[in-house]
């Protein structure tokens, strides 16, 4: 049974086996990112004692939010158990924010995360970002 509970930052490093090992290998992003938890909704999903999903969205400012996710390859085995899962989560983050501007960065070319970036409603723009040496591209909520 895959349970919710309230975000914390070890939650992160418990899932040593992300799907997206990329943002790993950029400390000061993740420096940045842990400081602006405090300014979110965020979630943790567990099944049988461990963490295999964590996410939520973050203000960036009082009119614009960031959605985020990190996923276990645990979390594979039951994809559409799992993904109706996530869906229900954000789909009730998104409720509570009301008229914010909600969008999300994906790695450019990772397909899976893609996918799920648009399974949850959102839509790719024309919009990206560099970081380190990768392309992200904006993902936003309409």
């Amino acid at each position: 049974m895959i349970t919710f509970r309230k975000f914390v930052e070890s939650d992160w490093f418990e899932i040593d086996d992300p799907v997206n090992k990329y943002y790993d290998k950029i400390n000061d992003v993740i420096k940045e990112f842990f400081s602006l938890l405090g300014n979110g909704v965020n979630f943790t999903m567990v099944e049988n004692d461990k963490v295999i999903c964590c996410g939520g969205v973050v203000y960036i400012d009082d009119n614009n939010a960031e959605a985020w996710i990190r996923l276990s390859t645990r979390a594979s085995n039951k994809p559409l158990k799992l993904l109706k899962t996530i869906k229900v989560g954000f789909d009730m983050i998104l409720r509570s924010l009301g008229s914010v501007n909600v969008s999300s960065h994906v790695l450019d070319g990772f397909n899976a995360g893609e996918r799920l970036t648009e399974y949850l409603g959102f839509n790719k723009t024309e919009e990206f970002m560099i970081i380190g040496d990768k392309k992200y591209n904006k993902y936003a909520k309409i």
